[in-house]
């Protein structure tokens, strides 16, 4: 443990705990203003087809619908990345593609008016799986896409944006090699993160060419970017009420942020729209598909030293940041395998007719890990690796160098994982648990157990700019400046812990403004587990710099220099004699105030790891495979709320982590492009009983990052989790699997005993 604080590393009680508890707190479905409208989606029933005709007449009739928009009467917006996706279109490419838009007095009329629009459609062949998708003759989803491959770039990573690793000769990397292996991997459950909040938002226009939206944004100022390239010439506000959960896929809601404003434009009235759970489970944002063939080489003392790999990234319809995601996914290969020197990793996004993806948690990453480790395990199998070792020998280390999501070439001057990686294998008893590659450590009866392990790592604890001010009045009360929604994670009460504790003030004296996009400077918003550190650093500048021109008013009273000066509640005084004091207010007086500023620039030189050890049982009669055991462990830096820290490892575990491994998995029926896990009891949740025992290894390093060294770890909880439990799988039943989920009957067929 480090220095002793106030608030930082001891449990305090979250700012809107109250507020959540006695469900005063605002969520999207909570919105209201006055003359309200609401929207409703009228969907396409099919997966792919072209609109011959629409007619809305006997809707329009129906008393309290405010107006119908079609693909023929819907404003010219397009969105993605790149732009591909039109607001309304005459042809849909997916069930539930929106074809009309409509706004009522109520949701029980706009409901009854959708059920009265008649649609004639041409219905045309539809694609589902990636190889078919980009085969000659496919049907094509878009006239910009040959082959329904979408174009490279991610203009808000800037120009050298990474697409691809090209690296060394791989030709000649490959003859180098001790052991060479291939094999392909698929990570295709594209699982719904499913956040028990569904997204919804309300829009409204101030003026023709000022929308403002307020709902559940993760991130504001990500949706707004996102909303003004979509509208050219409008400026948009964004407000996010509390998120709720959202796991990633509320980082934005572009789609109906869409939805919202050209009903809301077209009436002249605020809109509503909330999704319902129906829609939220078939039709909304899901995990990005990944399937990966790949070409590993290792030399004889066990370093990756070449790599070739082809990998399909599956967006569905479109995607809202697909090619980010794929550089992220990029960069995250290149820590885990940082020794390597020859590198040809090509990827491929691939439109589908299913409903978008998006940035759920693990953004790329996540889904380039969990297809890259079976094909890593043939490697360490066939030269009997110990995989901790294998992976402390290759993922990055100090002196490492990297290219991150924006291009641009990184190296990790910052810390070494290796001890904790060491301390978190004995925790969970590595040794004993992991007899050797393919093999299970115990056998009782049908029952086989296994262990696995995996590592994940990121740079983007230090993505892109940000800014906050803290602003101090004579009162002894502080103000933070800072766009930081509420998604669940008390990061806005992490905030005003560091505020408090630089400024040494009850906590009660400390507030947060709403997260909106125009009343606060520029961040990026809740991403990448950049949190903890930008906002420490940010924020922690801005306290730091308010607290000096604080002291240093009172140093021209008191005659003194303001190093000789300390302040607590409220009050200035001596540090060598408190009893020569003076509060605030006789330095700023009643009606001033000071302002300190703050300023976090891009550095993706600071990656975070966590590794994850996981023990299974598996019952080779019937294929069910049980989590018994997971044990993660990580370096924090600074721990800023031991219960935050706690909430956070334990969310990742089951939602988009492990789940996403062995029971998550929305089933598509290809002859009718629907899916057949709509609702919550065949979409597949372990309740609680169910989960396994969890247990973590933290560390704290000091460091200067931030206000207090601390680092974030909210994306890295869960994104190691597939690849640990795959492995655990495998060494139970004594053979290699390569695709995900892990479900009884992909168990039972890789055992020889499906019917």
């Amino acid at each position: 443990m480090g220095k002793e604080f106030r608030y930082v590393g001891k449990p305090t009680p979250r700012i809107d705990g109250k507020a959540i508890v006695t469900g005063s707190a605002e969520y999207a479905n909570d919105i209201h203003m006055h003359g309200m409208l609401y929207g409703r989606i009228k969907m396409s029933p099919h997966p792919h087809a072209m609109i011959k005709k629409i007619d809305v007449s006997k809707a329009l009739e129906l008393p309290g619908v405010r107006t119908i928009l079609t693909y023929e009467n819907v404003f010219d917006w397009i969105t993605g990345m790149p732009a591909q996706k039109r607001i309304l279109d005459r042809h849909v490419r997916f069930v539930g593609d929106p074809v009309a838009l409509i706004a009522a007095t109520s949701n029980r009329t706009a409901e009854e008016a959708a059920d009265l629009i008649e649609v004639e459609y041409e219905v045309l062949p539809a694609v589902h799986d990636l190889d078919e998708a980009i085969a000659d003759g496919a049907p094509q989803l878009y006239e910009q896409f040959p082959g329904n491959i979408i174009e490279r770039g991610c203009p808000p990573f800037g120009p050298k944006a990474l697409q691809e690793l090209v690296m060394g000769d791989t030709k000649k990397g490959f003859e180098e090699c001790a052991v060479v292996v291939e094999g392909t991997s698929r990570y295709e459950t594209i699982s719904n993160p499913l956040p028990a909040e569904s997204p919804g938002l309300v829009a409204w226009w101030d003026g023709p060419s000022q929308c403002s939206m307020k709902g559940s944004f993760q991130s504001p100022n990500i949706q707004k970017m996102i909303m003004q390239l979509a509208m050219p010439g409008v400026t948009v506000r964004v407000i996010s009420a509390n998120v709720g959960g959202s796991f990633g896929s509320k980082n934005t809601v572009p789609m109906e942020g869409l939805y919202c404003a050209a009903l809301a434009k077209a009436t002249g009235r605020p809109v509503k729209l909330v999704i319902s759970k129906e829609a939220h489970l078939s039709t909304y944002m899901l995990r990005l598909g990944s399937r990966l063939t790949a070409k590993v080489g290792l030399l004889a003392d066990g370093t990756v030293h070449a790599y070739e790999g082809t990998w399909l990234v599956g967006s569905g319809v479109h995607s809202d940041f697909g090619q980010g995601q794929i550089a992220n996914g990029l960069g995250r290969a290149m820590l885990l395998l940082n020794k390597c020197k020859h590198w040809n990793y090509q990827p491929h996004l691939v439109a589908t007719n299913r409903c978008r993806s998006g940035g759920i948690r693990g953004f790329g990453g996540q889904e380039s890990y969990a297809s890259l480790v079976p094909v890593l395990s043939m490697a360490m199998a066939k030269m009997n690796l110990d995989p901790v070792d294998f992976f402390k020998k290759n993922m990055c280390d100090i002196n490492g160098g990297y290219y991150w999501v924006e291009g641009h070439w990184w190296e990790n001057h910052f810390l070494s994982y290796n001890d904790v990686m060491d301390h978190a294998a004995e925790h969970f008893g590595w040794k004993d648990k992991f007899p050797g590659w393919l093999k299970p450590y115990k056998t009782v009866g049908s029952k086989q157990y296994g262990a696995g392990c995996c590592v994940h790592g990121s740079a983007d604890c230090g993505m892109l700019h940000g800014e906050a001010f803290v602003k101090l009045d004579g009162w002894g009360t502080a103000n933070i400046n800072v766009c930081i929604a509420e998604s669940g994670m008390g990061q806005r009460s992490a905030v005003v812990k560091m505020a408090a504790e630089i400024l040494n003030l009850p906590l009660d004296k400390v507030t947060i403004s709403t997260p909106d996009s125009q009343d606060n400077p520029w961040d990026w918003g809740l991403a990448g587990s950049r949190g903890t550190l930008v906002y420490g650093r940010m924020v922690g500048d801005a306290a730091r710099n308010a607290r000096t021109q604080l002291l240093e008013g009172a140093a021209a009273i008191l005659h003194c220099p303001a190093e000789m000066l300390d302040t607590r509640d409220g009050i200035i005084f001596m540090k060598d004699n408190p009893e020569v004091a003076l509060p605030w207010i006789a330095v700023l007086g009643p009606m001033n105030t000071i302002t300190g500023h703050g300023v976090f620039e891009m550095d993706h030189s600071k990656p975070c790891f966590m590794i994850a050890f996981v023990e299974v049982e598996v019952d080779t009669d019937t294929g069910d495979v049980r989590i018994v055991r997971i044990v993660e462990g990580t370096d924090v830096g600074q721990v800023i709320d031991p219960y935050s820290l706690k909430m956070q490892l334990e969310g990742g575990l089951g939602s988009c982590g492990s789940d996403s491994a062995i029971n998550e998995e929305m089933i598509l029926d290809e002859k009718t492009g629907k899916f057949l896990t709509n609702n919550l009891v065949d979409f597949k949740w372990r309740v609680f009983p169910d989960l396994p025992t969890f247990e973590t290894h933290i560390e704290e390093t000091p460091n200067d990052l931030s206000a207090f060294g601390g680092i974030g770890v909210g994306e890295i909880s869960g994104a190691p989790l597939p690849g640990a439990i795959i492995m655990a799988v495998s060494n139970a039943i004594g053979i290699q699997l390569m695709d995900y989920p892990l479900t009884p009957d992909h168990i039972l067929k890789a055992l020889g005993k499906a019917r």
